[in-house]
């Protein structure tokens, strides 16, 4: 469940439909849907490696696609903390765990920052910043 923590309806309405979009594409492990969702220019960085370019971030993606399971993400608190035309930066927290894995790892705290932009077909991440805090 998502929860925004703005008052812009559009603008979280937005987050919300792209982040449903990435969760529904990671699930499947649709390589090619899920590239979808990113600008060719995108930037991924995820709790193993940064990805600066298409290649590493399709790279990337492959590999946690070959894991068993499929990541699945509980966003508790998504807010919108810059909304300029063409452009939302928001914050997300919740818990992230490998679903679908009968060995997968329990839930761990997530935290992630991205940099949506509108290309004129939908919007798509340009930059992509999750992460596991360690404590």
């Amino acid at each position: 469940m998502i929860i925004a923590c703005v008052s812009d309806t559009e603008d979280v309405d937005r987050v919300r439909a792209l982040l449903e979009d990435l969760q529904a594409a990671v699930r499947a492990k649709d390589l090619a849907a899920t590239l979808e969702l990113f600008t060719e220019d995108a930037a991924l960085l995820g709790t193993a490696a940064a990805n600066l370019d298409r290649t590493a971030v399709t790279g990337y993606l492959a590999r946690v696609f070959d894991q068993p399971g499929y990541v699945l993400w509980d966003w508790r608190t998504v807010s919108v903390v810059d909304a300029r035309p063409g452009a939302l930066t928001f914050v997300a927290l919740g818990v992230v765990s490998l679903a679908g894995d009968p060995g997968g790892r329990a839930s761990d705290p997530v935290r992630l920052t991205c940099l949506a932009v509108d290309d004129g077909e939908r919007w798509r991440l340009r930059v992509f910043h999750g992460s596991v805090p360690q404590f």
